[in-house]
């Protein structure tokens, strides 16, 4: 049984280091292209990144139409179809880079570690920012804090953490990580190999390794098996832009509330209730839907299924001239909600009651939410 056991560990590590070669060789041309994109951008100043993967432009529309004309913001696509490309080259008055294989946001997140050379921002798809003058808020950043942040939770640990969704860092700071010679990325991180990829391709966690562990257990307490806890109370794993921020926080970084909004995980109520406001709306988890007739287990709730069904109804109304097959997306939203007695007109406005009654929003935010058009588009 124990050399069974280890011929399993064996093969497992030869397999997940099989897939991180083939994973590394397939985005190298792609690291060195974003590298030379990003050199040739005319203004590297306070960039804002957002990322997003096929089937989602009618997010991308809708976030967009609430960023300002004067906000440096950069666009970057994976594994889209070449009509979306299209679409968004004619479409969007802003740089767009695509990579062809199918990676995550934490593999994106790792490309903009590697290129920048300023600070930078990060603007979740599904993040409304209702009020443009926090892109401003964002981009002052103090000398002593890795990042900016509008959504936080308290890690129990005597500090808290700031979410992906809205952030600003400092580039200074990301030297500083390099520096250690710890090999910190943006990317999950685990004890074990874990798949952190929700479809499309395999991408797998770092490794946590001795010396990251030792680092970590400066300002996280243990666990039972002696391994740093994770402040996310999902046993020895990390996720996204977590372990950065840990490293940071050993070496004398902080981290800036810009905003105060709670950031709520996969568990207990979800992702469909973080807390928002009359400034930032997030809606969370809209890239795990594979298909609005098919959605993923988190969406099978049908309370938080037809929040989200509400979700894609004010999002694909969001822009003109999308791709067929947002068009063919419409319909199918459009044909489950009147399986549930709902028109079009009928699901705006429970979209409206639910921000207003259920989630607090003035008259004004929810209807900003929900009726705001294009103004990003040329």
């Amino acid at each position: 049984m124990v050399a069974g056991n280890g011929f399993s560990r064996t093969t497992n590590r030869l397999r997940v280091d099989w897939q991180r070669r083939q994973n590394a060789r397939a985005e190298a041309p792609y690291r060195r292209g974003f590298l030379q994109f990003y050199q040739q951008l005319p203004d590297k100043r306070n960039i804002f990144y957002m990322f997003f993967t096929g089937g989602l432009l009618h997010w991308v529309a809708k976030s967009l139409s609430y960023v300002p004309d004067d906000v440096n913001l950069v666009l970057l696509g994976s594994a889209l179809p070449e009509v979306d490309q299209e679409w968004v080259r004619d479409t969007v008055a802003h740089p767009f880079y695509h990579v062809r294989p199918r990676i995550n946001d934490k593999i994106a997140w790792s490309f903009l570690f590697d290129a920048n050379e300023q600070n930078f921002g990060w603007l979740d798809i599904d993040c409304l920012v209702l009020n443009s003058k926090l892109f401003d808020e964002m981009t002052s950043i103090s000398a002593d804090d890795f990042l900016n942040g509008a959504w936080w939770y308290d890690t129990g640990f005597g500090f808290f953490l700031a979410a992906t969704y809205f952030q600003f860092i400092n580039i200074r700071a990301v030297a500083a990580l390099r520096a250690t010679g710890l090999g910190v990325s943006p990317n999950c991180y685990s004890f074990h190999p874990v798949i952190c990829q929700a479809q499309g391709g395999i991408q797998y966690s770092e490794a946590l390794t001795r010396r990251l562990r030792r680092q970590l257990l400066k300002i996280v307490p243990p666990d039972e098996s002696g391994l740093p806890s994770s402040p996310e109370r999902e046993g020895p794993y990390f996720d996204t832009m977590i372990m950065p921020q840990l490293i940071a926080r050993t070496l004398g970084f902080g981290g800036h509330q810009v905003r105060h909004l709670q950031r709520r995980g996969p568990g207990g109520t979800g992702y469909n209730f973080e807390e928002i406001s009359d400034e930032l709306v997030h809606i969370g988890g809209v890239s795990y839907g594979s298909d609005v007739t098919d959605f993923s287990k988190l969406y099978r709730n049908p309370g938080i299924r037809l929040r989200y069904l509400l979700g894609e109804m004010v999002a694909l109304d969001a822009a003109d001239g999308l791709p067929d097959a947002y068009v063919k997306r419409r319909k199918l939203v459009v044909a489950e909600l009147g399986r549930l007695g709902m028109t079009p007109a009928a699901a705006k406005e429970a979209a409206y009651r639910h921000l207003t009654e259920e989630r607090g929003l003035t008259t004004h935010a929810a209807q900003l939410a929900i009726n705001r058009l294009g103004a990003a588009a040329t």
